[in-house]
């Protein structure tokens, strides 16, 4: 690896002294042809930025790798605190219709029993079918 260090230095050196005998635009030129333009996707950069980076600040790739666990980790924690939290509704939900759907029976019953067949017809036809387009409708993610 020595080796390929000085002959980079050496490339580097010869590249700075033909670069100082252009003129300004030639040079621009020469140096917007030479430019390296390093694009990466994903969450983790090539080895070789992470080894320049390393040797700029010691330890920063390691700091670098715990902060995305880190960051994965809570993402994770937090998606999971929404879906316990996304059940909790739901199941309370479903427990508060059930307990307003016997109510509502309940109350059709006695109107149904005390001579009011209309009211007490209408009602229970109500929640019926309130329950019944809970369960058929195709957008409900309730089910």
């Amino acid at each position: 690896m020595p080796e390929d260090k000085r002959n980079l230095d050496d490339i580097t050196g010869d590249i700075d002294e033909r670069l100082k005998k252009l003129n300004d635009e030639e040079r621009q030129n020469v140096l917007f042809q030479l430019t390296q333009i390093n694009n990466y996707t994903g969450n983790l950069p090539d080895p070789e930025i992470l080894e320049k980076y390393n040797k700029m600040v010691p330890g920063l790739a390691k700091k670098y790798f715990e902060d995305v666990i880190d960051e994965s980790k809570f993402r994770r924690s937090i998606i999971s605190k929404q879906q316990k939290s996304d059940l909790h509704y739901r199941s309370l939900g479903m427990i508060l219709g059930f307990i307003i759907a016997l109510v509502l029976i309940g109350g059709s019953i006695y109107l149904l029993m005390n001579n009011h067949k209309v009211a007490g017809g209408l009602m229970g036809s109500a929640v019926i079918v309130g329950v019944l387009g809970i369960f058929v409708s195709p957008d409900s993610d309730d089910k």
